[in-house]
């Protein structure tokens, strides 16, 4: 994870990262992190964004008053973006749709949108102990994630920085949120050359 530029804006901040040639396909890889499933803000947005110079971009609260500020440079960065979830549908866009309308904000419409997990259900519910996406990373593309947190303690991660200021809690965010943006590339790739 080798850290291109950090800038810091009142209450988020858009870190970005240097990401392998590898991911070649013009996407967006999209991933959110939250404080919990309803009516709270959202904390990271990570983006990966394939093509000829991939890059991964990663906008995180400061404070919770820099929400509105964060899904603005959102829609910028998501601007007739094509793009990829894991579970999106379900979750990711309409959380996010949902903080937007808290705000006043226009909905988000990506013009393509492919939530890989409805792919994954469709090949292998039954078939695999786990649809989790750290599952089929191992166990199809042999990707072990590293120092990696469970999902279940990212909200209490974030907290502790958000009310403490722990940045080595936040620092366990955001690789989780990479983890998931690098490894959702990589799963898109798989199907796309008809692995999957």
């Amino acid at each position: 994870m080798t850290v291109l530029s950090e800038l810091k804006f009142d209450g988020f901040a858009e870190r970005c990262y240097e990401v392998s040639n590898d991911i070649w396909t013009p996407k967006v890889f999209l991933d959110i992190e939250t404080l919990s499933l309803v009516g709270t803000p959202l904390t990271v947005i990570g983006l990966l964004e394939g093509g000829q110079q991939p890059k991964a971009t990663q906008l995180f609260l400061l404070k919770e008053e820099g929400e509105k500020q964060l899904l603005m440079r959102f829609l910028e960065l998501t601007k007739d973006a094509e793009v990829v979830t894991y579970n999106g549908a379900n979750f990711d866009i309409p959380f996010i749709n949902q903080r937007l309308l808290h705000h006043g904000l226009r909905q988000f419409a990506p013009k393509v949108h492919v939530d890989l997990y409805l792919t994954a259900k469709r090949k292998f519910q039954g078939k695999l102990p786990s649809l989790k996406q750290s599952y089929l990373e191992k166990h199809l593309l042999g990707i072990e994630r590293f120092d990696d947190v469970p999902s279940r303690f990212v909200p209490q991660y974030y907290q502790e920085f958000l009310l403490g200021g722990d940045w080595d809690s936040l620092e366990k965010v955001l690789r989780h949120n990479y983890y998931d943006i690098t490894g959702l590339a990589n799963l898109y790739l798989y199907v796309e050359q008809s692995l999957f």
